[in-house]
């Protein structure tokens, strides 16, 4: 019998690759704090040009994963992650899984239609979302089983002069300046994490 007639694909691998391959029994969150414990100063994160460190992310994703805890977040609850590609993804995915909860990615270009689906789909409680696309949320929330609402701006983790310039520049006229003053249940990412 033909060894690749189940998996074809193998009889396309380079000589070294093996076919299988053994992970070590450990949870992510897990994995996350061995390499900072040995990495700590090493880089994890690079945006925009400024530096997160495996130590300063593994601290910021235990504060978060506090944070998650006293909103309510319990093992097997789904948190929704509704951000692109920047430093608070990665911190509030580590987080969630960290206090047992479920992570929910969602697409940061769904549709009004497409998010409800999605949030009613997942029962999520809890979303994490960019400041950008929170009047999105706050206009769906009560179509959904959203309790709490944790708002991140794209600009914390900007180098100081970026997000200065951003701030007097940009932010308001791209839609990033918003309030959640008045909306229950609502919360800023950083004032989470301190």
């Amino acid at each position: 019998m033909n060894p690749y007639a189940a998996k074809p694909w193998l009889a396309h691998y380079e000589p070294h690759v093996p076919a299988t391959l053994d992970y070590p029994a450990r949870l992510l969150p897990q994995v996350l704090k061995e390499t900072a414990r040995r990495y700590s100063d090493q880089p994890a994160i690079i945006f925009k040009g400024k530096t997160v460190s495996y130590g300063e992310l593994d601290r910021a994703v235990d504060a978060f994963a506090g944070a998650l805890q006293e909103l309510g977040v319990a093992e097997g609850d789904r948190v929704a992650i509704h951000l692109p590609n920047c430093p608070q993804f990665p911190i509030a995915y580590y987080a969630a899984l960290r206090v047992g909860a479920i992570v929910v990615p969602c697409n940061p270009t769904y549709t009004a239609r497409e998010l409800i689906h999605q949030l009613n789909d997942a029962e999520a409680k809890v979303i994490v979302t960019l400041s950008l696309m929170y009047p999105l949320v706050h206009q769906i929330r009560t179509e959904t089983p959203l309790e709490k609402v944790v708002v991140a701006q794209i600009k914390s983790y900007f180098p100081t002069v970026l997000k200065l310039l951003f701030t007097l520049l940009r932010e308001n006229k791209m839609g990033h300046r918003v309030s959640i003053a008045g909306h229950p249940n609502t919360y800023w990412f950083m004032e989470l994490l301190e």
